[in-house]
This record gives C-alpha cells, sequence and structure tokens, in this order.
C-alpha cells in the first residue's frame, strides 16, 4: 500500500511539473512569472505529451534513484537533481521545437545548477567526494562546449554561408503561395523555402540589388539584408538606412548582382545544451549525448520519410531535441551502456 501511495504522489508531482513546464514553453518569450502576457496555446494532444512525458519521466527517475526508505536522506537530494535536470531537458526541447532557440535561463541556468549540485551531490557523478564531483562536472561542461565549438567551426569551413556573385543582374523575389503558407526566396530558377534559409531569428539573408521594389517604392542600386521577421535597406551612395517589418511588404523583388545565403551546421545554443548537460552527466555523458544525438538526428528523419512518406517534418526539427533525448538514455541506462561500450573503448 506504502509503494502505491508513494509511486501516486511521485506520478502527481510530476503531472504538477508537467503543467508548469507547459506553461512556461508556452509563454516564451515571456517569463513564467509575467501572467499579464498573452500565452501561445498548444494543441490538446501536445499538451498531453508534455504533461505526460514530464510525469512519466519523474516516476522513471524515482524508481532508478530510490533506496530503503529510512536511507532517503542519501538517495532524495540526487533524485531531486534528476527530476531538475529533466524537466529543465523537457523546457527546452519544446522551447527549442517552437523558436528554433534555446534560451540562456534554461542552458546557463542549468549549468550552474548542474555545477553546484554535483559539488553539494557527487553522487551525481559517481563521485565520493565535493571537489571531486565538482571537477568532474566542470569537465563534463568543458567537453561538452568544446565539442559542439569544433562542430560549429568545422561547419563554417564546410558549409559557411552560400555565397553566390552574378555577372549580370539576375532577377529575384519573395513570394507567399497561401496565407497558410510560409513565404519562398525565388532566385532565378531556383526557389527555397523560408525555413530553410531563416533557421533561427539571427540569420540574415544578403542581396546586393541594382533594382529593388518594396511595395510600390522603387530604389536604385543599395544593399538589402533580410531577417525572418523584418528587412533593412541602405543606399550604396548616401547610406541611408531604412527597417521595416516584414508584414507591412507585399511586394518584394528585384534583381541582384550576389547573394549570401546563411547555412550553418549548428547554433551556439546546442553548445550551451551540451554543456549544461555535461555538467549533470560528467564527460562521458557528454561525448555519449553528442553521438547518440547525431544516430537520432540520422535515424529518425529517415524512419518518418518511410513512415509518412514525407521528408518536410523532419526538416523542422532542431538539434536541441535530439541532444535532450540523448542525454535522457545515458541518465538512465549509464551502466549498461558503459558495459556495452568498454570493449570498444577505455571509458
Amino acid at each position: 500500500m506504502t509503494e502505491i501511495l508513494a509511486h501516486s504522489l511521485i506520478f502527481l508531482l510530476g503531472l504538477i511539473a508537467g503543467v508548469g513546464v507547459l506553461r512556461t514553453v508556452e509563454r516564451f518569450p515571456f517569463p513564467f512569472y509575467r501572467l499579464g502576457q498573452s500565452a501561445t496555446r498548444s494543441g490538446t494532444g501536445r499538451r498531453t505529451l508534455v504533461v505526460l512525458v514530464t510525469a512519466g519521466l519523474y516516476l522513471a527517475a524515482f524508481a532508478a534513484v530510490r533506496g530503503p526508505w529510512e536511507s532517503w536522506p542519501s538517495w532524495g537530494p540526487l533524485l531531486a537533481l534528476h527530476w531538475i535536470f529533466i524537466t529543465l531537458l523537457i523546457a527546452g526541447t519544446f522551447i527549442d521545437l517552437d523558436h528554433f532557440l534555446l534560451p540562456h535561463e534554461i542552458t546557463f541556468g542549468g549549468l550552474a545548477v548542474g555545477l553546484a549540485g554535483t559539488a553539494l551531490v557527487p553522487g551525481l557523478l559517481h563521485e565520493s567526494t565535493t571537489w571531486r564531483g565538482f571537477l568532474a562536472s566542470v569537465a563534463g561542461a568543458c567537453v561538452g562546449a568544446l565539442l559542439i565549438w569544433l562542430i560549429i567551426q568545422l561547419g563554417k569551413l564546410a558549409f559557411g554561408r552560400l555565397s553566390r556573385q552574378f555577372k549580370e543582374p539576375l532577377s529575384w523575389s519573395v513570394t507567399q503561395p497561401t496565407e497558410e503558407q510560409p513565404p519562398q526566396f525565388n532566385l532565378g530558377d531556383e526557389t527555397l523555402s523560408w525555413e530553410d534559409i531563416f533557421f533561427r531569428p539571427t540569420d540574415q539573408l544578403l542581396l546586393s540589388c541594382s533594382e529593388l521594389t518594396i511595395n510600390d517604392q522603387q530604389c536604385g542600386p543599395c544593399e538589402l539584408k533580410v531577417w525572418r521577421d523584418r528587412l533593412e535597406t541602405r543606399a550604396r551612395n548616401n547610406q541611408v538606412i531604412v527597417q521595416q517589418s516584414m508584414e507591412s511588404v507585399t511586394i518584394l523583388k528585384g534583381q541582384c548582382t550576389k547573394v549570401v545565403i546563411p547555412r550553418e551546421a549548428m547554433g551556439y545554443g546546442d553548445l550551451f545544451l551540451l554543456a549544461m548537460i555535461g555538467s549533470f552527466l560528467g564527460w562521458q555523458g557528454a561525448l555519449f549525448t553528442l553521438v547518440g544525438a547525431s544516430f537520432l538526428g540520422s535515424a529518425i528523419p529517415l524512419l518518418g520519410a518511410a513512415v509518412l512518406r514525407s521528408k518536410e517534418w523532419s526538416s523542422k526539427i532542431p538539434f536541441g531535441p535530439y541532444l535532450a533525448a540523448a542525454a535522457v538514455i545515458w541518465l538512465f541506462f549509464r551502466v549498461r551502456l558503459l558495459e556495452f561500450l568498454s570493449p570498444f573503448f577505455v571509458v
């Protein structure tokens, strides 16, 4: 009877935490405590998914960490850190899915909690002393950050920005097939979707225009910068800068002699996320998380394309959710994974 009551209470706690996560996700970028701000409502299926996943993982962490009831002071703080880590990962996952970014409140805040938590509870990283737990956490954060930093730098060398220059001005335009569909960028005979260009809010499309038409205004030679939600024009002769929202634009077209399209392998939000994950899981966990996320990021789109006969949905998933999923796998299956990997690597 005691066990049933305990598991029921833990599941109820997970449901409450899931509701908190859901409200945080829906109110982003507004802080949770600013109740006057309007929330973005999710569908019923997704709201249920967020709450049930949180409750299920809370219950799974309880089953994995708990010991005898009389010794709860030894495993209780460890369980609390597991719950905090899970909550951060779930909130970061759904915010990243919605906005293609990871807020510093989750990554930096989680990093601080991971460093402090492993110092207070070194058992999180299977260490016996405070200083060893803290050093293991610092090492995990550094390894996680360094791995993603290397990928970003290599990605810039391999991909960087796609820059194209034309001997003769080439026609381009931004059109929107229907009100329900996002805009698309047409360059000569090529068409690129808005999501492919503006993977993150900071991405910029740069155009050197010989002619430019914005609504009923025409400009001579100028430089045009386009973000997901706004644009900026700079005249070449007098350096006048004009900014306006994309919502106010109904016609956008022209002739260009050069175009620069953003292309990056990964964002710095993923760097901070893996640093946070490393502070909780150590360097082994950070390394596995990156490898596991890469595998999931390759396998899941292929599976989705095979089952749903469409590649469009998988192209809209950022890397953060894959990192979070791999981190959860390591959190619950660390011992078995080490046993499996030990013949191949010295871990």
